[in-house]
């Protein structure tokens, strides 16, 4: 066995490793905040307009036909433009939801097991729609396989599983949510990282919360720059870090936002599962 946090130790069993577990946790805990804290991958571009993508999955367009994402204001200028074959494998658009269906169960099943259409055929199970039968379970199935795969969003939805209490789940579990949440922010997903910001504040950890609040801030996530704002006029956060904050959230906004994406936003229906921001 592997030692649970850091993963830097073997033991034979279970039972030495709780022997061993007073000698070495807090080496393992500040092992695990390097990875934890450490600077988080930025979102690909859209590989059209060649700005950041979104950090909202419903804002952006999986093509099913390669397996390519692009930004929902691409695909609705797109679609304005009545140009339905694929602008990467030109091939034509799916025609209703079973086009749409059969492309997700072969980009899973036949060519890649892409994590992605992995994680959208979960996406479509939780909401019932594409014509499938409305089915957590099996929507939870499909979210583990996409972590198994690396998916980001797919930690971060299961651990909402555990927030809400899910009965898939076998109920409420904090600590197995904030370990999903920690997963999904080490891979750069900022509405994880507000969580876990949101966790630290509930327990009194207000120097880490603000850590977590301040990475998501700086990647451009609205709430956590709100509890920023919050945290100086409270004084935990000094004037000249928050200038730094600011500056940094301003930029990574001025690298998502484009007027066809804020088009695209105000007309869009979420097909995603809800998704959960703590307050502290």
């Amino acid at each position: 066995r592997s030692a649970i946090i850091a993963k830097k130790v073997k033991y034979c069993g279970s039972d030495c490793q709780l022997k061993s577990w007073p000698g070495h946790k807090a080496e393992c805990k500040r092992l695990r905040d390097d990875v934890l804290f450490k600077p988080s991958p930025p979102k690909p571009d859209c590989p059209i307009c060649f700005l950041r993508l979104p950090h909202a999955p419903e804002e952006t367009r999986y093509q099913v036909c390669c397996g390519n994402t692009i930004c929902l204001g691409c695909a609705t200028v797109q679609d304005e433009t009545c140009n339905f074959l694929c602008p990467f494998c030109r091939k034509m658009s799916p025609n209703g939801d079973k086009e749409a269906l059969d492309g997700l169960k072969r980009r899973i099943e036949i060519e890649l097991n892409d994590p992605v259409a992995v994680y959208y055929f979960g996406c479509k199970y939780f909401k019932g729609t594409m014509g499938l039968t409305q089915d957590s379970r099996r929507a939870l199935e499909l979210f583990r396989q996409a972590v198994q795969l690396g998916h980001t969003d797919a930690h971060f939805t299961i651990g909402e599983y555990y927030l809400r209490g899910n009965e898939e789940v076998g109920g409420k579990d904090m600590k197995k949510a904030k370990y999903h949440w920690e997963q999904a922010a080490i891979g750069g997903h900022a509405s994880s990282r507000h969580n876990l910001g949101a966790l630290e504040r509930q327990a009194g950890n207000t120097r880490r919360s603000i850590k977590h609040f301040k990475m998501a801030a700086e990647a451009g996530y609205e709430i956590s720059m709100d509890q920023i704002k919050k945290d100086f006029v409270a004084r935990e956060v000094n004037l000249q870090t928050y200038r730094e904050i600011s500056q940094a959230h301003k930029n990574a906004e001025g690298e998502i936002k484009s007027e066809p994406r804020e088009r695209a936003n105000a007309n869009r229906t979420n097909v995603f599962p809800t998704r959960f921001s703590l307050s502290k």
